[in-house]
């Protein structure tokens, strides 16, 4: 399924920029109303709590540049899109110039049909 593949990785890098944009408008757009997210202060199910939360990252995190790397596509299917893939950030918290590399792979999902995400960390 190349052609899809490389559907599944534009989608990956929209969702980057729609974050890296800061505007939580753009990003909704690539989350699934049933989504489950993971941050290091707790999981967020549904879109008004990962909305919740990625607004209060926006908020403590100024000038984030967030980055995937390391994108792998583990199954690829006409009803589903499993994939395993790094993060890493750098932003200003708390007026301190900060980088964050998750070294461990993150697990994430993506309905075929392409727009919407499932799961991250």
């Amino acid at each position: 399924m190349p052609d899809l593949t490389a559907e599944l990785g534009s989608f990956a890098k929209e969702y980057e920029r729609a974050n890296n944009s800061h505007d939580i408008d753009r990003v909704l757009p690539h989350i699934a109303d049933d989504a489950t997210y993971w941050f290091s202060d707790g999981s967020f199910r549904g879109l008004e709590e990962i909305k919740g939360a990625i607004e209060r990252t926006f908020a403590a995190i100024q000038d984030e540049e967030y980055e995937i790397h390391d994108l792998e596509w583990v199954v690829v299917t006409d009803a589903v899109a499993v994939c395993r893939y790094r993060f890493r950030w750098n932003g200003v918290v708390e007026g301190v110039a900060s980088r964050v590399e998750v070294g461990a792979p993150t697990s994430s999902c993506a309905a075929a049909a392409v727009g919407r995400c499932c799961t991250s960390t």
